[in-house]
């Protein structure tokens, strides 16, 4: 996945909000949560086995973390011990890189992919290449179009989220018509 595929960061909230919004309507006050905010200024996506993705907001601009186990740049994968995936970060500013998430003791950062929105455009570090293994990976080896799929297509999102995650195949319209409802650009 490529920087220049991502919307705007405020078309990503209102698409993650709608998302919330749906997940508010249909999941009958489930404590399980794929789609949640840290307020003021922070999303989450939860996969529940592990996978994730954080949006972080400061000012007018954005950090997108991805965390992909099974993903070959998931650091959690490397042999030789590194905190990080080597240049995932290259060229990431400062006051973004504080946007982090934080790793626990002496256990490797959990992103397997990194955008940031700065000065009106998305951008990407260099990640060390991986080998090509003939997967879906080769394409993406952070994983993030996968995690990134319910942010650039909601709609199908919805109908998965709420036609077999809770269930609900009745209600997909109703969901539908919220999400249209919410995420007008």
């Amino acid at each position: 996945m490529k920087a220049s595929d991502l919307p705007s960061p405020p078309e990503l909230r209102r698409r993650h909000e709608a998302l919330i919004a749906v997940e508010n309507l249909v999941s009958g006050g489930d404590d399980f949560r794929s789609y949640g905010s840290d307020p003021p200024n922070v999303l989450w996506f939860s996969s529940g086995s592990g996978d994730e993705y954080r949006l972080a907001f400061t000012g007018d601009d954005a950090l997108l973390t991805i965390f992909d186990h099974e993903a070959p740049q998931s650091p959690w994968g490397r042999d030789d011990g590194a905190p990080e995936w080597p240049g995932m970060f290259d060229g990431l500013r400062p006051h973004l890189r504080a946007l982090l998430p934080t790793p626990e003791d002496d256990e490797p950062m959990s992103v397997s992919a990194c955008f940031w929105f700065t000065d009106g455009a998305w951008h990407m570090g260099d990640p060390e290449p991986i080998p090509d293994e003939g997967d879906v990976y080769d394409e993406d080896p952070g994983g993030a179009a996968g995690l990134l799929a319910s942010l650039l297509d909601p709609e199908a999102e919805v109908r998965e989220l709420v036609g077999d995650v809770y269930e609900q195949p009745e209600r997909v319209d109703e969901a539908l018509q919220l999400l249209r409802r919410l995420d007008k650009t």
